[in-house]
């Protein structure tokens, strides 16, 4: 009986933890399109990654919606040389995960330099069976 028991409980746990692992990969790859299609300038690419309600909240205090954000990557006065996303933890419950990681960049921005260290959390939620992100915030890591 307690090996039925355990068998049933096992059948029952195991795909739970697939499920999760299934996620995480997908909602990691979905980062890292939304990074690439950054890199590139590629608008689209950047615009297929967010919900439709999208806000960054800036280091500086300042809250950005989708369209400013989608406005800024267009400028051409933005150049990104180089990014690089590590450290990447997800944690997901249901429709919603959190994204924490570490954002590395470099480029500039209006003739002056970007040169970002950047402990970045992103909020990703499921809507109509897609991941999207819903928000971003990104702070500098002190030295």
């Amino acid at each position: 009986m307690r090996l039925l028991s355990l068998i049933v409980i096992t059948c029952l746990v195991v795909p739970i933890f697939a499920a999760d692992d299934a996620a995480d990969a997908q909602i990691k790859s979905i980062i890292q399109r939304y990074d690439a299609a950054w890199l590139k300038k590629d608008v689209a690419g950047v615009s297929k990654t967010m919900s439709p309600n999208y806000v960054y909240f800036s280091s500086d205090g300042k809250l950005r919606d989708r369209k400013w954000m989608m406005d800024f990557l267009q400028k051409d006065s933005y150049k990104l040389n180089r990014s690089e996303r590590s450290e990447i933890e997800v944690h997901h419950t249901g429709s919603t995960a959190i994204v924490s990681s570490r954002w590395i960049g470099t480029g500039s921005y209006d003739g002056k330099p970007i040169n970002d260290d950047q402990r970045c959390g992103i909020v990703l939620s499921q809507i109509k069976g897609r991941w999207l992100i819903v928000s971003e915030h990104c702070t500098q890591i002190s030295k």
